[in-house]
């Protein structure tokens, strides 16, 4: 569904689950238009150009999410999208990050979701699924409210 000219770039920090991501896009044919980086989420979106990217879809270590949301924000262009997944989830993260704890990746969803719900930013909208997305729109100081 990508334009002409347009591509993916996808991010996962665990190399074994970049490998078969990467082998799958080579088995669709996709590998002209779609990239998989064995890299840190945050530490690449870091570099990315301000203003340059149109989309992030965010799942990842969700006592991070804060951190995501900081640096993807200042990356997205304006009216580019912010998909954060699990924003709305009960479940135990602890044992899938590998955490004796539940309560840093509670707080760390529960951070995110505060600030896009009250930022004048970002225009954002709950979307029903098992866990739950939050999408947030970049609000184009171009576009009247």
């Amino acid at each position: 569904a990508l334009v002409p000219g347009a591509t993916l770039v996808a991010l996962e920090i665990d190399e074994a689950a970049a490998a078969l991501a990467r082998q799958n896009v080579d088995a669709a044919g996709l590998g002209d238009r779609v990239s998989v980086e064995n890299t840190d989420a945050i530490e690449y979106l870091r570099d990315v150009s301000a203003e340059s990217v149109d989309m992030v879809f965010v799942d990842g270590a969700k006592h991070d999410y804060p951190n995501y949301l900081k640096h993807a924000f200042r990356a997205l262009k304006p009216g580019g999208l912010l998909i954060a997944d699990d924003a709305f989830a009960q479940a135990d993260f602890a044992a899938a990050e590998g955490l004796d704890d539940n309560e840093a990746e509670r707080r760390g969803i529960e951070t995110y979701n505060r600030v896009v719900g009250r930022s004048p930013k970002v225009f954002s909208a709950f979307l029903g699924t098992t866990n739950g997305f939050l999408v947030s729109r970049k609000n184009d100081p171009k576009d009247p409210a």
